[in-house]
């Protein structure tokens, strides 16, 4: 992959970043799910965002986190 100038080196940065983030939380829901399985206990499930996340969702629709939402839909018990 060539990048060509500072704008996509930032982009190509802020989304390697983002999958990144995102790939982590997924771990750590996955871990918590599990020890609230063990214990026979539920989780509540609360996502928090930037306004500048919420205004573009409220704009256009697009969500940076769509892939970790539908991980919370699919994750047993969540309740999405």
């Amino acid at each position: 992959m060539k990048i060509g100038s500072a704008e996509e080196l930032a982009n190509t940065v802020q989304k390697t970043l983002n999958r990144s983030v995102l790939y982590a939380s997924m771990r750590i829901v996955d871990k918590v799910a599990e020890f609230a399985k063990a214990y026979d206990q539920k989780v509540l499930y609360v996502l928090s965002h930037h306004r500048a996340y919420m205004a573009r969702y409220l704009n256009d629709g697009y969500r940076f986190d769509r892939a970790f939402v539908d991980f919370l839909k699919g994750t047993a018990g969540c309740g999405l």
